[in-house]
């Protein structure tokens, strides 16, 4: 797979090459013009953008990298991330939004999320936007898809809960003292009982049965 990141900042692009390690095929270029060149190349499947790079300066012309690059797969970085910004940018088909100095071992496993089709957002994003929509999804989901998640099996339930918490499905199988084949077996399982089709979905839904499940007394949420 090769990997493309688009950073004016020397010092950023050696963080995030770091992060990324020696498995892939990187080549880094400093400002937008040199996107065009760069994606000849067929095997580029996903870049990380930093949204401060000459060319980029902000949503809009990330939003028209989306649109113009269908085939890859783009993680953005921002100096700030806000949610309202990386709802956008996901809805325009982005699949990642996070902090630009994010540490080398996360963006390892943002790469690994992204390169899997999956979206990244960022633990405090994520918990951000959930915590936000929470309840108005537990307001409009349907009863029948609350009772599809009371039919999961306890398993089945230990792991929708770890992947809302953002695991991956390698920190699901360590967590759980399973291989990585069953917790995949899982997945689809939970997939199919919910009617969910991606991670961040099954998230809402978990939460927002968390949130039906808390008595009203309790006003509070420890995030860790």
């Amino acid at each position: 797979m090769a990997i493309l990141l688009c950073c004016a900042d020397p010092n950023l692009t050696h963080r995030w090459r770091e992060g990324i390690g020696v498995l892939d095929t990187v080549c880094c270029i400093r400002n937008a013009a040199e996107i065009e060149q760069a994606s000849a190349d067929s095997a580029l499947s996903l870049a990380l953008i930093d949204l401060d790079a000459p060319g980029i300066d902000g949503l809009e012309a990330a939003v028209a990298l989306c649109a113009r690059y269908p085939q890859i797969a783009f993680l953005f970085f921002a100096g700030r991330p806000e949610a309202a910004e990386g709802v956008a940018l996901i809805g325009a088909g982005g699949r990642g939004y996070c902090n630009r100095y994010i540490v080398p071992e996360l963006l390892h496993k943002a790469v690994e999320v992204v390169a899997l089709g999956e979206v990244w957002l960022g633990r405090r994003l994520v918990d951000h936007l959930l915590q936000k929509q929470a309840s108005a999804v537990a307001t409009q989901a349907d009863a029948e898809k609350i009772e599809s998640y009371a039919s999961l099996t306890s398993r089945e339930r230990e792991v929708a809960l770890l992947v809302a918490n953002g695991a991956s499905n390698k920190a699901v199988a360590r967590r759980l003292g399973i291989v990585e084949r069953t917790v995949k077996a899982h997945m689809s399982a939970i997939f199919g009982k919910t009617n969910t089709h991606d991670r961040l979905q099954l998230g809402l839904l978990v939460r927002s049965c968390q949130i039906e499940a808390v008595p009203a007394r309790e006003t509070g949420t420890k995030v860790q």
